[in-house]
């Protein structure tokens, strides 16, 4: 616009107050229209502002509810497992009420094996004691019935020999030397060993006692064995050693 035309047109609106109204509301309606227009455009972003909010609160609500869904699993196995600890502790405590049962019945048979034993060891203690004297008694009476045997045979043969007897005695000692029975002639000395089952031992017993027998009598020493049970082996060692054998 022209300098002098723009000079007119203030000096119009200073003077002329209608023109300065009019052109006013000229220019309300066009500040208004700009108004309405970028109230349009704003409510239009807002709409579209709206849209998008309402589709993300859609989103936030759809995984709101599949994290609600998944709280609710989560729960529900929780629940489960928590089912299951308190099942296990259960168990546990079933168990180790059984395990102290089991060990107090392993107790109550430990202390009855024990009273047990200690009865079963007196009582064998009790037998060892009946069949100590038992076998004292039988190897006594043993002694005696196979000493009189061999005192019935040998003095028939003593007699029948001519020997007279000068000494004879059961059990006697010589020189520390225990003879089941010894039997002295004018000719000689019969040495007895009762064994009911004689062993090698007791036949080198035997010969050790004859020549003690021997050596204190001043005559010849016979060694004779005598017992129920004389194996094989037993009586061919004897008879190699020049010992008799009389055998009931």
């Amino acid at each position: 616009m022209p300098s002098d035309l723009r000079s007119e047109f203030l000096r119009l609106l200073k003077e002329d107050e209608e023109l300065r109204y009019a052109v006013a509301g000229l220019l309300g309606i066009t500040n208004i229209r700009s108004s309405l227009d970028d109230l349009a455009r704003a409510v239009r972003e807002l709409a579209g502002a709206v849209g998008e909010l309402r589709e993300a609160v859609a989103r936030h609500e759809e995984r709101l509810a599949k994290l609600e869904e998944g709280q609710y699993r989560l729960w529900e196995e929780m629940r489960r497992l928590w089912d299951e600890v308190r099942a296990l502790r259960e168990g546990q405590q079933r168990l180790w009420e059984e395990t102290r049962r089991l060990w107090e019945e392993v107790k109550a048979l430990r202390e009855g094996q024990y009273r047990l034993w200690e009865e079963m060891k007196a009582f064998r203690e009790g037998v060892d004691r009946r069949f100590g004297r038992l076998e004292l008694e039988l190897g006594a009476l043993t002694e005696s019935t196979y000493t009189r045997y061999v005192w019935d045979d040998l003095r028939e043969e003593l007699r029948a020999r001519g020997e007279a007897v000068v000494e004879r005695g059961r059990r006697a000692l010589v020189e520390g030397n225990e003879v089941d029975l010894l039997v002295v002639t004018d000719r000689a000395a019969y040495v007895v060993e009762v064994k009911v089952r004689p062993t090698h031992a007791d036949v080198g017993s035997l010969l050790a006692k004859a020549e003690v027998v021997a050596r204190k009598y001043g005559r010849p020493a016979r060694p004779i064995l005598t017992g129920a049970l004389i194996g094989r082996e037993v009586r061919t060692y004897a008879e190699e050693h020049g010992v008799t054998i009389y055998e009931y």
